[in-house]
């Protein structure tokens, strides 16, 4: 049995009716019909109908199987917030331009995440370029050390 996060023990405070409209969200953006995503998430399409129109929360295995196949946070899931924040240089202008709106749709999301993705990008090669150095360094420490 898997473990959730203790957040999750009080996800039934949240609206089931966001998140029902999130994982619609989800699914359009997937480009998928209501029946063919239900079956990727092994539920029948009306019980996939009821949680995207708010009718009944997902139970908490859903929200699982959506956070790991689709490879989305469950703070997004479940409350629209992205954490942890991601560096000012690196947020998209179209989400700059959201200041007052917290919520954010899966494509912000999908947006967050390629910001992410470029901040990673941008450290790993900054980090090979130090690690450069560094070899070129040490390598003139050698020399100096065989000349002494």
């Amino acid at each position: 049995m898997y473990e959730y996060p203790t957040f999750l023990i009080f996800f039934n405070v949240v609206n089931k009716h966001d998140i029902g409209h999130r994982i619609k969200e989800l699914r359009q953006a997937l480009g998928l019909k209501q029946a063919d995503f239900a079956r990727a998430l092994s539920i029948s399409r009306p019980s996939l109908s009821q949680i995207e129109n708010g009718e009944v929360g997902p139970s908490l295995d859903l929200i699982h199987h959506i956070v790991l196949k689709y490879d989305i946070s469950y703070d997004y899931l479940l409350d629209g917030k992205l954490s942890p924040p991601i560096p000012p240089e690196f947020i998209p202008e179209k989400l700059k331009q959201q200041e007052g709106d917290k919520t954010l749709t899966i494509h912000d999301f999908n947006e967050y995440k390629s910001a992410w993705k470029m901040l990673i990008k941008k450290y790993e090669e900054r980090i090979a370029s130090l690690e450069g150095d560094i070899h070129n360094l040490m390598s003139l420490l050698s020399k100096k050390e065989q000349e002494n």
